[in-house]
């Protein structure tokens, strides 16, 4: 995959936007469930960040990687694969 940039918001299906600063519960609610979902911990057990990953639904070939911290969305990738 080749990374694209970086956004602070994008539309989803049924013209959603998605933004950075947004809780996970209305991310899932604006989005459904992820591609895939991958939690980053310390060595500790703490969980340092969340990574979910979307395939965007109107145009299969590019892939959104949403990063959230303490529950929060940090930051919106785009990728081509």
């Amino acid at each position: 995959a080749v990374p694209v940039g970086a956004d602070a918001a994008f539309t989803w299906a049924h013209n959603q936007i998605v933004e950075e600063g947004e809780a996970t519960i209305v991310v899932r609610e604006k989005c459904g469930a992820p591609k895939s979902e991958e939690t980053i911990t310390t060595a500790g057990g703490d969980v340092v960040t969340q990574r979910w990953v979307y395939t965007d639904p109107s145009d299969r070939r590019w892939i959104k990687i949403l990063e959230f911290k303490d529950g929060t969305l940090q930051s919106i990738t785009e990728m081509k694969p």
